[in-house]
């Protein structure tokens, strides 16, 4: 059976990686652009809105891949944008390979195994009634897993390094059949490579309406084209592994529209076979617990907020036996 594991920058978090774009923005704002003092002024006026965006409760600027789409209709100049663009994209790199080169050495066999362990079996997850019928779903198989990465760094690679060999089959315990690891691909870029795509889904999702028309911006700004122009195939690749999986599993993305078009293809493939089911993993930050008779009511909810990010008609409970939540669980590995 085919497997997919859509992988967010959750994961990083949990490892407790300073790799949050609010974590990132505080990096940024010290940092003085050393050649263009017009990048100086685009970014003293990034800040300056951000800071009055967030003093009437807009929250659209928490992401920043939207706040550079929205960022655009403060410039006449595309040449100014592009400086722009080319130096918070470059801190990003630079900040992210710092975390990264501090992070990955430290990663522990214990981690490397809890990893293995989640990705065999995540339906450990669930309570029994529902790991009951999410089994039923699936069945028993031979397990041949594929992940797409949205993040940057190679965290995954390196916690798989001594634990999990790509392309190896492992026995899976007290059963019959075998576990392979076949892919990690990252759709956005990684870090080794120093070319990331930073940006939004779609040339709607840029405010300023001339950009939207100019090939040199939607070459940087739009991240299906600029997965185009690098022309590795990777995203023909993904594509494939969605519009193959049987079993799609979702952790640590905020299901945001800048990656509207993975999103489009997930409800494509899970509405070509009513056989596909989908388990999306959430974590829920409450300022007080949850009742264990609440955990429904949550779920009801992040169901339906993942419906809506796919695109998917209807009521929630029309897909409760295809659409599994796991609210808040150990999935992954986690330090404090």
């Amino acid at each position: 059976m085919k497997i997919l594991f859509i992988i967010g920058n959750g994961f990083d978090l949990r490892l407790n990686l300073p790799t949050s774009y609010p974590e990132f923005l505080k990096y940024y704002k010290e940092q003085e652009p050393k050649h263009n003092i017009g990048v100086k002024t685009s970014k003293e006026k990034f800040f300056a809105l951000m800071h009055e965006k967030q003093n009437i409760g807009n929250d659209r600027w928490k992401d920043l891949e939207v706040a550079l789409g929205d960022f655009t209709s403060s410039f006449t100049d595309k040449a100014q944008f592009l400086d722009f663009y080319r130096d918070i994209n470059q801190c990003l790199v630079n900040y992210l390979s710092n975390v990264e080169e501090k992070a990955n050495p430290s990663l522990t066999n214990e981690e490397s195994e809890y990893l293995k362990q989640s990705l065999i079996f995540p339906y450990n997850y669930l309570t029994n009634r529902e790991k009951e019928l999410f089994k039923s779903k699936i069945g028993w198989n031979h397990l041949h897993v594929s992940i797409i990465s949205f993040n940057y760094t190679s965290t995954l690679e390196a916690l798989c390094e001594n634990t999990i060999e790509l392309g190896k089959e492992y026995e899976i315990p007290d059963s019959s059949y075998r576990f392979m690891l076949n892919d990690i691909k990252h759709i956005h870029g990684i870090l080794t490579t120093n070319s990331i795509l930073l940006g939004v889904d779609n040339e709607e999702q840029i405010s300023n309406e001339e950009f939207r028309l100019d090939e040199d911006i939607l070459d940087v700004m739009v991240k299906p084209r600029g997965n185009e122009n690098i022309g590795s195939l990777i995203d023909r690749e993904c594509l494939a592994l969605i519009q193959e999986a049987m079993v799609i599993y979702v952790f640590g993305t905020s299901l945001g529209q800048t990656d509207k078009t993975w999103w489009a293809a997930i409800k494509e493939r899970f509405l070509a076979n009513p056989e596909v089911t989908i388990l999306y993993f959430l974590y829920e930050e409450n300022s007080r617990p949850i009742l264990t008779a609440e955990k429904a009511s949550f779920q009801r909810r992040a169901r339906q907020q993942f419906m809506t990010a796919l695109g998917l008609e209807g009521n929630e409970k029309s897909y409760r036996d295809r659409i599994f939540i796991g609210l808040n669980t150990d999935m992954f590995p986690k330090r404090e």
